[in-house]
């Protein structure tokens, strides 16, 4: 593997004049607006996104604040995975390897950063400082196209090279949400003598016979956790036809690579529907409409939407359910964020298959799939709790 080679983000001129050309002639005219975000974005959010979109949003403040911390490109077997990486203070930094979902971004993860590695800037000790290393899957980003739709472990096995052969960081803790949950677990169970723990907001590895969609649950388990698996089960049916759209991903693709409005209404959707809102509240009521558009344009940017989706038709060929008997070796903390995408889980359903040390719930009110956006300081503060917990 060849050395990392520095990349800092620059973004040509030309493509953002080209992104707000497109979005100025949106034909605003012919878009129906039902007024409600039961049929989807209503056209009046959306044109109030693009009026901030064309007057006062700065891709440059966003680009720059990445480019605050160095960035590189790794290649693992012809793949790059771009990666940002933030040495930490002290004199022994632990690693901590952060790791986005769908349709998250490492900008998710932008005010986490600093705090995590040099929290003596944040009223803390520079001894508690840890070296944040944030990846952006194959397909997402500013990293390369896989050279098929990957799932996630093995994307997970691309990211566990490009830290330790690409970096050199030979131990790490993984924290991630949604895909990036998922990618923790499987690196918990694959590379077990790396990863000292693991610190997730979903609980996505399953144990044999209770996947996702489990439709007949295993009859060793208990009346409790059978009724909850079929509540689960109908829940993810009500909230996640929008991967069965995604699992074909070139049609939706084909349709939206071109509409920068398109892509900001297909993404703004989820977090909206995502999120615990009153009634008629739109996303940025939780979210800083500034944070919702750098999320949109580093996938316009980066013209990433298309391979971004791959991961969904991956998924079929890679379920998240373990062999009988198999166990995760490395301590699980999870974050309970009051997700309304995918609900806390029964304690003792996880609990088969990691070893769970830490559950926090946040305060009600905090109902996000994205906590790392909607609120950084809780999240952080849970990790560096877990962290300080762990031994070296």
């Amino acid at each position: 593997m060849s050395d990392p080679r520095p990349f800092p983000i620059s973004v040509p001129q030309a493509t953002l004049d080209d992104i707000a050309r497109r979005v100025e002639r949106y034909p605003w005219d012919d878009l129906a607006d039902l007024g409600s975000w039961q049929a989807g974005p209503p056209a009046a959010f959306l044109r109030r996104v693009a009026d901030r979109w064309l007057g006062g949003y700065d891709w440059r403040a966003a680009e720059a604040a990445l480019n605050a911390v160095p960035g590189f490109l790794v290649d693992v077997d012809g793949t790059d995975v771009h990666v940002l990486q933030e040495r930490g203070s002290g004199s022994d930094p632990a690693t901590v390897v952060l790791v986005h979902g769908w349709p998250s971004t490492v900008w998710d993860f932008a005010r986490m950063i600093d705090p995590l590695a040099h929290p003596e800037r944040h009223g803390g000790n520079a001894e508690d400082g840890v070296t944040v290393v944030v990846p952006s899957m194959a397909g997402f980003g500013w990293s390369g196209r896989p050279p098929y739709p990957m799932g996630l472990r093995a994307q997970a096995g691309l990211l566990h090279r490009a830290v330790t052969e690409g970096l050199g960081h030979d131990r790490y803790v993984v924290q991630g949400g949604d895909f990036g949950a998922t990618v923790a677990g499987w690196l918990a169970l694959d590379q077990p003598e790396a990863v000292r723990g693991i610190h997730v907001s979903a609980l996505n590895l399953r144990p044999a016979g209770a996947p996702y969609y489990a439709t007949d649950p295993p009859a060793s388990y208990t009346d409790e956790e059978r009724a909850h698996l079929r509540g689960e089960l109908a829940h993810l049916q009500a909230m996640f036809t929008y991967a069965l759209v995604q699992a074909r991903p070139m049609t939706l693709a084909a349709g939206l690579m071109d509409s920068p409005v398109g892509q900001a209404a297909w993404i703004l959707e989820k977090f909206h529907d995502w999120t615990v809102l009153a009634d008629g509240q739109d996303p940025d009521a939780v979210y800083d409409l500034d944070d919702l558009l750098t999320t949109v344009m580093v996938y316009l940017v980066t013209r990433s939407f298309d391979t971004s989706l791959w991961v969904y038709a991956g998924l079929f060929g890679d379920p998240a359910e373990l062999e009988p008997g198999q166990r995760t070796r490395p301590p699980v903390a999870y974050l309970d964020a009051h997700d309304p995408l995918v609900p806390a889980p029964l304690r003792s359903i996880p609990a088969r298959v990691h070893d769970l040390v830490r559950w926090t719930e946040l305060p009600a009110g905090h109902g996000t799939h994205f906590p790392a956006l909607a609120v950084p300081d809780l999240l952080r503060a849970d990790l560096q709790a877990f962290l300080a917990d762990l031994p070296r």
